[in-house]
């Protein structure tokens, strides 16, 4: 028969380590029954710096990738005003011109691409402007600078 006080086990026959692991009697060895503090918060950290390096990575290509098309327009523009004498007038059509655009146009953020002219410099933007991402060059004979 069962006694009230030999639930899992009885105390007489936990064992402590130096580490202040618990550890259960099973013959000769002990069986261990759980992790230290020390232990869980060292995992915890390793998977935190983890999580931090690949969200960094991650946002680090979206930018890169914006850009990059963002300089891709600017080039196309530059091209359209070469082959035409101006700017294009309407740019959101520029955009689906497959004269200078193969491939569709992607930001990862979502959204289309926007353009600020203020009469010497042109803005190409990821939409939403408030992302920060945008390429600028100014309008010139030779093309575009930077």
């Amino acid at each position: 028969m069962r006694k009230s006080t030999d639930l899992l086990f009885s105390y007489s026959s936990v064992i402590r380590d130096p580490f202040h692991r618990i550890y259960r009697k099973s013959g000769s060895k002990g069986v261990r029954l759980g992790f230290t503090l020390i232990e869980i918060v060292i995992v915890v950290a390793i998977i935190s710096a983890s999580f931090t390096i690949v969200t960094a990575v991650v946002r680090g290509n979206k930018k890169n990738a914006v850009l990059m098309e963002c300089t891709q327009i600017a080039e196309a523009m530059n091209e359209y005003r070469i082959n035409n004498g101006s700017y294009p007038a309407n740019f959101q059509s520029f955009l689906q011109d497959p004269n200078y655009f193969k491939d569709k146009l992607t930001n990862p953020y979502g959204n289309g691409f926007g353009m600020i002219d203020n009469g010497t410099t042109i803005t190409i933007y990821a939409e939403p402007l408030s992302n920060g991402i945008s390429y600028t060059f100014t309008k010139s004979q030779m093309g575009v600078t930077h």
